[in-house]
This record gives C-alpha cells, structure tokens and sequence, in this order.
C-alpha cells in the first residue's frame, strides 16, 4: 500500500532490504564505537579499545564475537580477512531479514574500517 501511494506522488520506496541493511550498518557502527563497559545498562556491550588489539587475527575474532552476541540477523560468520591499504578488516556472513526469501540468508561481506582516530565505520556489501 504505501508503496502505490510513494509511486503516484512520484517517490520511490526503499526496498526492505536495503533499510535493513542500514539498519545493521548503523547498529554495528554504534556497537564497535562504543568502548566495553561504555554502556550503562549492558556492560560487556561494545569493544576493548582498538588500540589493546594486538594483532589482526584479535580483531577479526573481536568484531566477530561482538557480532554473534549483538546482531542476530548476520549468521554463518566465515573468514575474515585484512586489507592493509584500507585499513580494513572483511568478514563473509549471511543477512537474514524479515523478507529474506530464504532462511538461508543473503551472502554478504561485512567490511569494518578503522580510521586513523580509532572511529570505525561498517559498509555491507552483497555478495
């Protein structure tokens, strides 16, 4: 219905996917911003500082560990891997959405920036 409505005043709807995966791009962004212990009412939400990370496997294991404890609809979380030029660290997941045709979910990467202020920003990308 609203998207007849949207169609005859000339606006296009934004496909349900689409919103949820901005929706998990926003929520992942917040979640790795946020140091451990930073959120009052669930003190292990968030990441150790990036700065504590030792190493790129650590990383790769704590954003994968914060995703399976805090973002249910990304599943299926498999290899990660580091690109040294972004500064970039990709994990292939599967998105399952309210209108995921399957239960299996829509492959995607998950790719989690750090910039040089330790903010870290989160794209998904559809395989």
């Amino acid at each position: 219905m609203t998207g007849r409505l949207l169609q005859k005043i000339g606006i296009e709807a934004v496909p349900v996917n689409i919103q949820e995966e901005e929706s998990v791009c926003a929520y992942l962004q917040e979640l790795f911003n946020t140091p451990q212990g930073g959120h009052g009412a669930c003190p292990d939400f968030g990441v150790p500082p990036i700065t504590r990370i030792e190493d790129i496997k650590q990383a790769i294991s704590t954003f994968k560990d914060c995703i399976k404890n805090y973002e249910p609809r990304l599943r299926e979380l498999t290899s990660g891997s580091y690109d040294p030029n972004e500064k970039a660290v990709w994990i292939k997941a599967k998105l399952v959405t309210r209108d995921t045709q399957s239960k299996e979910g829509v492959p995607v990467n998950v790719r989690i920036a750090v910039g040089d202020t330790s903010k870290v920003k989160v794209l998904i990308e559809r395989l």
